[in-house]
């Protein structure tokens, strides 16, 4: 060990040994309503977010979802057929409808939107198709669906790397 190495270790790391262990057997508290108010926010932001992209793009995802539709049709009840049939054949449509909505999320999806229909190469510095933040970022001044795009990739971030591990760990101080 160098003299940098035991000064930072026996002035800084050690004398954080016992406090670190403190925090894992006691746990760290937080605050549970606050946390509940972010996640919430969160949610709604995403879910503008969405909401801003379905609407700006809307024709061009449209082709996308029939396509979708096209290629896995769904056959219709036959003429006279029960209510309870066609309330079924109803609710799978609807369903159906559901499953093939274009996902902003989705890089593939998002990869044919960019390319297809925007007519963007999306190349990354391997000269392959992608949609990872550094070419998003490339491509962000070009058009504004790169921006909307990163916005929505924030938000999901900061949902999946703090909310969902957080959220399942918290418990109302009782008492």
């Amino acid at each position: 060990l160098g003299l940098l190495d035991y000064v930072l270790n026996n002035n800084l790391g050690m004398p954080s040994v016992r406090f670190l262990a403190e925090v894992e057997y006691r746990g760290m508290g937080f605050n549970y309503e606050k946390m509940q108010e972010l996640w919430t926010k969160n949610l709604e932001e995403h879910e503008l977010l969405v909401n801003r992209l379905y609407e700006r793009y809307q024709p061009l995802v449209q082709e996308y979802e029939d396509d979708q539709i096209r290629k896995h049709p769904l056959r219709p009840p036959k003429a006279g057929s029960k209510p309870s049939t066609i309330q079924l054949y109803e609710g799978r449509l609807k369903a159906r409808q559901n499953k093939y909505r274009f996902n902003f999320g989705s890089p593939k999806q998002v990869e044919w939107l960019l390319t297809q229909k925007l007519h963007f190469t999306c190349k990354n510095l391997e000269g392959k198709i992608s949609t990872a933040k550094d070419v998003l970022t490339f491509y962000q001044g070009q058009h504004d669906i790169f921006e909307h795009l990163l916005a929505l990739r924030h938000n999901e971030h900061d949902a999946g790397s703090f909310f969902k591990s957080w959220h399942k760990y918290a418990r109302k101080k009782e008492g």
